[in-house]
């Protein structure tokens, strides 16, 4: 955090999910897989990228050296325009002023904490648009677009996923490990255009990326999520 800003405060962030959640939300969030909450700040995407490149947000991989007593470390994430349009779009919808001076204000995100690299099996909440099949993007993303859900349930966008990705790195258990997300969350004019849709995942370094909607395969994973604004 930068001079002058501050985390939401327990009491903020409780009364900001008891405003925003509803029943058959919470009744949803009891079909994920461990469900997990993240706190995401209302910024600009160059806060954002540059924030996921850190040293706390880098996992160790390698042997150990005489320079590098933990492993070498992980190289700086691959971040592609496509994405970086994304978070920017995110930070407009949220009225950040380019010239932002500190953060002033966050969001909660509650999404799947397991990427399931094994694919939803039948019964599962996703198995409609998470089955380790070929599958193309864009059949997933309609699959999950119709499928019987709360309102308000909604794919992860990119500044949700940024902050899962760097808790996971902090872990040092890189979500994605062997598959990759594709985000289609909000607004979905910046997520989902011109044939492609935003996407990220973990592969000895962080990318954050897009992927074409006609292809796929079995890896790929939509992540459900619900957002709150903490007041």
């Amino acid at each position: 955090a930068s001079k002058g800003e501050a985390v939401p405060t327990e009491t903020a962030l409780m009364a900001a999910m008891l405003k925003t959640l509803t029943n058959e939300q919470v009744d949803y969030f009891k079909r994920m897989r461990k469900p997990t909450l993240h706190i995401v700040p209302d910024t600009t995407a160059d806060r954002l990228i540059s924030g996921i490149n850190k040293p706390c947000f880098k996992t160790r991989e390698g042997a150990a050296t005489s320079k590098h007593p933990y492993g070498q470390p992980q190289p700086d994430a691959i971040i592609d325009d496509f994405y970086e349009n994304a978070l920017s779009g995110v930070a407009t919808m949220n009225g950040v002023p380019e010239n932002q001076d500190k953060i002033t204000s966050y969001h909660f995100v509650i999404c799947e904490g397991d990427t399931a690299a094994h694919g939803a099996v039948k019964g599962d909440h996703d198995y409609e648009w998470n089955r380790a099949v070929s599958v193309s993007n864009e059949d997933r993303i309609a699959a999950f677009e119709i499928a019987q859900k709360p309102a308000g349930v909604k794919s992860m966008n990119a500044a949700g996923y940024i902050i899962a990705m760097a808790r996971s790195l902090a872990r040092k258990e890189p979500i994605n490990g062997k598959t990759y997300n594709i985000l289609c969350g909000e607004p979905k004019y910046e997520h989902v255009k011109d044939g492609r849709v935003a996407c990220g995942g973990w592969n000895g370094k962080v990318y954050l990326d897009y992927a074409d909607l006609g292809a796929g395969g079995a890896d790929a994973r939509l992540c459900a999520s619900v957002m709150g604004k903490i007041a």
